[in-house]
């Protein structure tokens, strides 16, 4: 990680093995195609008091944590390990970039299931605090750039499936630049359930959770029992919440 001072005019570079990727997540298979990519950092973002900043690998399961000032520090960043945060729960799918608003809320996508899911960063790291706020097979394929602008939610979506193996279809859309309203999202989203995800083979491969991590009876039932388009199968709207900023064939 490279951090800058825009104040102080100079730059320090972090290592830490909490960037690392995690082997057991390096195959992907996303949308039919099948590729191997050990990637480790790739998203960062400050917390809603910034006093804290959140980071994925892209090729893990695991969300971290560590404090701005932490960061700050040259020499204590690198060296003080033990003041970077584990959240605990590990992802039976992919992630890539995140973003937070002014309220807490991160908005991540589950790249298995091309959807995008919104987590209250003020509650515990945990599927059943998870929403599905919109699902879109055509239009949400590896969204590699999120940010939160006000109440919009803006996603740049690449297709990186494709690249990865070589094969970019020259006549179809292969990256988009979509916009939606993050509020309608968030009203309008469903209960995560693991489940649901078309990921089996690859959830199946960590088998279940240990016991110290796992939900209480009552959590799970409260989060069955709240939805009904979960169970149904049915999916928050999908072309409908986006509006296409720009889109384009073959990388043009």
């Amino acid at each position: 990680m490279v951090v800058h001072s825009v104040d102080k005019k100079s730059s320090h570079v972090i290592k830490q093995p909490y960037f690392y990727p995690d082997p057991k997540y390096g195959h992907y298979s996303l949308n039919g195609v099948n590729f191997t990519l050990m990637d480790g950092l790739f998203s960062a973002v400050v917390g809603q008091s910034k006093k804290l900043n959140y980071f994925l690998l892209l090729s893990a399961g695991r969300e971290f944590r560590a404090k701005t000032r932490l960061l700050k520090d040259p020499e204590a960043s690198t060296k003080n390990f033990w003041e970077y945060e584990d959240l605990g729960y590990q992802r039976k799918f992919h992630a890539s970039a995140m973003a937070v608003n002014s309220n807490g809320i991160m908005v991540f996508p589950n790249l298995e299931d091309n959807s995008i899911i919104a987590w209250n960063s003020n509650m515990p790291y945990r599927p059943e605090n998870f929403r599905v706020i919109a699902k879109d097979v055509e239009n949400l394929q590896f969204p590699s750039g999120v940010k939160i602008i006000g109440n919009e939610l803006y996603l740049l979506t690449s297709r990186i499936q494709n690249v990865m193996v070589g094969n970019i279809p020259k006549d179809e859309v292969n990256y988009r630049v979509l916009v939606g309203d993050l509020e309608k999202m968030l009203v309008n989203g469903r209960p995560y359930r693991e489940t649901s995800s078309p990921s089996n083979e690859f959830a199946d491969r960590f088998g279940s959770e240990p016991e110290d991590v796992a939900s209480t009876t009552t959590d799970q039932t409260t989060a069955e029992e709240s939805t009904t388009d979960s169970e149904t199968g049915s999916d928050p709207p999908e072309n409908a919440v986006w509006e296409v900023v720009r889109n384009g064939k073959n990388g043009n």
